[in-house]
């Protein structure tokens, strides 16, 4: 899932030619994800799905968008909704009885995020898009965690992704809000979801342990990774550098932040908790290597895996489309 060879930049970085399709909001009906993927056969529907090859090109858009660093004024509306949802996780009360999983006030804080998940949105959803609404709010529920099974993976990531990626396809967020939706409101995302999984001790859906990248995150990586292939101070090896990571501002690396999280998270050993990123570390030299192999694992982990897409759920006719994509709207060649 990387660029041809030759479609690259003289310093090594990708260049992506496909731009955000738009879906005009107006020529759509409301409609309501399902549960399209039960198992392997349906996953090469699934690649060969609008929705997710519109998703896609969202994510390569940020990709490139974020390796270029910078924010762009005009976040304030878009990151209250974040702030407001995250204060709630101090005034619901921990549930003190004795569970071996998760703790039980985590489905309280669900219930409101879905009591209230419609009002929140008001400010950003004008008439123009009222009919993207219920596909809209379907992936922004689900994207915290589940409040049935009190954990959190890249599945419920991957939602958040959906999220984000209906707001770009519909032009609520354009093309130069790209930087801005990584940098700002995915890391506020990401801040109230490790805020979710410490208080409430969320179980890692779906954990692969040490033989996966991370419990709970991978776009992170991504991201991340792009927004470290323009500058030259900061290299791989320093992701096994204690004093590296302790001397980090918070929160000015995506990748680097992950990293923080897992060392506060997980006890032991980097090497033995967290072999697949000690190991990158070790062998690779260049950000860009690290960045088209973290979306060759994503494509393999997350998206060709039935255990976490059967959540993932789409639409017949909606902005993340079930139905199989039109030549003239594919992106997906491009990236295999």
């Amino acid at each position: 899932m990387e660029p041809s060879n030759e479609e690259t930049q003289p310093d090594g970085r990708p260049t992506y030619q496909n731009a955000i399709p738009f879906i005009d909001p107006t020529k759509l009906s409301p409609s309501i994800p399902t549960k399209r993927i039960t198992d392997h056969p349906d996953l090469t529907h699934l690649f060969e799905s609008a929705g997710l090859n519109r998703l896609i090109s969202v994510v390569v858009n940020m990709s490139e968008a974020v390796s270029k660093f910078g924010l762009i004024e005009n976040e304030e509306k878009r990151t209250r909704l974040s702030d407001s949802i995250s204060l709630w996780i101090s005034t619901i009360p921990l549930d003190q009885d004795p569970q071996r999983f998760g703790n039980k006030a985590f489905k309280v804080w669900g219930r409101r995020l879905e009591e209230e998940a419609e009002a929140l949105h008001a400010p950003i959803i004008d008439s123009d898009h009222q009919a993207i609404l219920p596909e809209l709010l379907h992936h922004f529920k689900t994207s915290f965690g589940s409040f049935i099974r009190l954990d959190y993976g890249t599945g419920h990531e991957l939602s958040f992704i959906a999220y984000l990626s209906i707001l770009h396809l519909t032009d609520i967020l354009t093309k130069k809000d790209l930087t801005t939706t990584v940098l700002v409101i995915y890391q506020r995302y990401l801040d109230t979801c490790r805020k979710l999984q410490e208080v409430y001790r969320l179980e890692p859906a779906g954990s692969k342990g040490v033989y996966g990248l991370d419990d709970h995150f991978h776009l992170a990586y991504i991201f991340g990774s792009a927004q470290l292939m323009q500058q030259s101070k900061i290299n791989p090896a320093q992701i096994n550098d204690p004093k590296f990571l302790e001397n980090l501002q918070p929160n000015s690396s995506l990748f680097f932040s992950a990293i923080q999280h897992i060392r506060k998270l997980k006890k032991g050993p980097f090497f033995e908790h967290s072999p697949i990123l000690y190991n990158v570390g070790i062998t690779v030299k260049h950000w860009t290597k690290v960045h088209h192999g973290m979306i060759k694992m994503w494509k393999g982990e997350v998206l060709s895996k039935v255990q976490v897409m059967q959540h993932f759920w789409f639409t017949d006719l909606g902005v993340l489309s079930w139905q199989i994509v039109k030549e003239e709207d594919e992106c997906f060649k491009q990236i295999q």
